[in-house]
This record gives structure tokens, C-alpha cells and sequence, in this order.
């Protein structure tokens, strides 16, 4: 079984730069795209499997928390994953977008996902501080109370 190293930050794209200006995804499904020669279209008989079999939902949710806890990419420590019928949700907070793009890239790189909600809200960056994160709400509002007593 080999490793799949899903923090791509250290590999060079391979694109011309004149796509790389447009689309920084175009012509990448997702990060193993870059590590099997960034087709679109799977090879030979990539991903088909055997009749009627279909990944279970918990399956897929330890591996996409395997793969992001080894990521060098993302801080998940605040995340949480969640998969229901191969729809992953991913919640929480990142510390910034970079990490929020790569969580998705992860989770919708994992075999059997057939979609992902990506719910992260980020919490440094230019926009962090327009406005508090739900989190952050509730916390002023059960300090408010508190004070009240």
C-alpha cells in the first residue's frame, strides 16, 4: 500500500502559466490528480469496483480524518468531519482559506465521497475579524449572561 500525501504546498505546478492565471484547479479534479499526471479522466479501470459495492459512510470518515491529521497542510484540530450516504460535511474553523480549500481537496479526494459540505469558517485572515464566527456569538453571549447573575 503506498502513501498518499495529501499536502501538495511543496510540488510545482505543472501547468502553463497561462492556466495557471485563470483557474488554479482547471484540469485538477483533486490533489491525487497532480500525482497521477493531472488527467481528468480516470485510467484504465481506476475506481470501478465491484457490482453494487459501495464504501461505508464510516469508512470514509476515518480516512479523511487519518489523512488530515497527517496533512502537514492543515490544523484540523479544530474541525470536525462528518459523512452521511458518501456526503461529507466538514465544521469547525481553520486558521486561514488556504487550509479551508485543502480540508475540501482531501475529503473529496477520498474514494467514495460523493460530495462535500465544506461549513469551516476561518479564523485569522483579512476577513476574520469583520465579523464574529458563531462560535465566537455564543461564547460573548454565555459570558454576557454569566456577568448578569
Amino acid at each position: 500500500m503506498s502513501h498518499h500525501d495529501p499536502d501538495l504546498s511543496h510540488r510545482v505546478d505543472p501547468r502553463p502559466d497561462s492556466l495557471r492565471d485563470e483557474n488554479p484547479r482547471q484540469g485538477f479534479s483533486a490533489p491525487s490528480e497532480w500525482l497521477r499526471g493531472g488527467h481528468d479522466e480516470p485510467r484504465g479501470h481506476y475506481g470501478r469496483g465491484p457490482r453494487g459495492y459501495r464504501r461505508s459512510d464510516d469508512r470514509i470518515r476515518e480516512s479523511i480524518c487519518d489523512r488530515l491529521t497527517v496533512s502537514e497542510a492543515v490544523d484540523a484540530s479544530d474541525m470536525e468531519v462528518g459523512v452521511h450516504d458518501g456526503i461529507v460535511t466538514l465544521s469547525g474553523s481553520v486558521e486561514d482559506r488556504p487550509q479551508k480549500r485543502m480540508a475540501e481537496w482531501v475529503a473529496e479526494d477520498e474514494p467514495g465521497v460523493n460530495d462535500v459540505e465544506n461549513r469551516l469558517e476561518i479564523r485569522r485572515g483579512f476577513w476574520s475579524g469583520a465579523a464574529p464566527s458563531r462560535e465566537q456569538q455564543a461564547q460573548r453571549a454565555s459570558h454576557a449572561q454569566t456577568k448578569l447573575r
